[in-house]
């Protein structure tokens, strides 16, 4: 389950690179890979901002954390950027 809210600028502000919009996402996952094997399950939480700089450029980051079942694997927190150029 993800969820976006997203808000397009009235005109881009060359003093932000020309930024045009931004959005904030989040999102929920439950994962059980193998159901042959148990406590191999755990759920998802992911959060954080994007920003657009016309209609060719986002660039997003990304905070997730990952709560495992198992009791040997160790709960997760993850920072992610991604960018997507269009030409």
């Amino acid at each position: 389950l993800t969820t976006r809210w997203k808000k397009k600028l009235k005109i881009s502000h060359d003093g932000f690179a020309g930024l045009s919009g931004w959005e904030l996402a989040a999102g929920v996952s439950f994962v059980d890979a193998n159901r042959d094997v148990s406590n191999n399950e755990f759920w998802s939480l992911r959060f954080g901002p994007a920003f657009y700089f016309g209609k060719n450029t986002r660039i997003q980051f990304n905070g997730a954390y990952r709560d495992f079942k198992s009791v040997t694997d160790e709960d997760r927190f993850n920072l992610v950027a991604q960018g997507t150029f269009n030409f």
